[in-house]
């Protein structure tokens, strides 16, 4: 990293880390140019700054993981066009890869 590169998000945290000691430990006036210095190094705004002095340090784990978003039903449809070898659809404003501009376009006897 140069001098003129922003912080890396790991970067910030670690300098938050050793500076959390020191702001906790200083006097309201100390605090204030505290956070002036490092609104300044950081470039977060100095209410960011705050809850994450306050807050905190280390990262939250997930509460819980994200389960599937469609059903059995859905996902046993996607296999059965994925199998079927006919083209992708493709949105109307990218441009469609070559393997799936060619073949007729239907589906067959597909049931859901």
């Amino acid at each position: 990293m140069s001098e003129t590169d922003p912080m890396s998000i790991n970067e910030r945290r670690k300098y938050l880390h050793k500076m959390w000691e020191r702001y906790r430990k200083s006097s309201r006036g100390e605090k204030g140019r505290l956070l002036d210095e490092m609104e300044q190094i950081t470039g977060m705004h100095r209410k960011a700054l705050i809850r994450e002095l306050t807050g905190r340090l280390s990262r939250k784990k997930r509460a819980r993981e994200q389960g599937p978003v469609y059903g059995a039903i859905v996902a046993d449809a996607v296999r059965v066009i994925a199998r079927s070898g006919l083209p992708n659809p493709c949105s109307s404003n990218r441009k469609c890869p070559p393997h799936s501009q060619k073949g007729n376009g239907s589906f067959g006897n597909i049931f859901f």
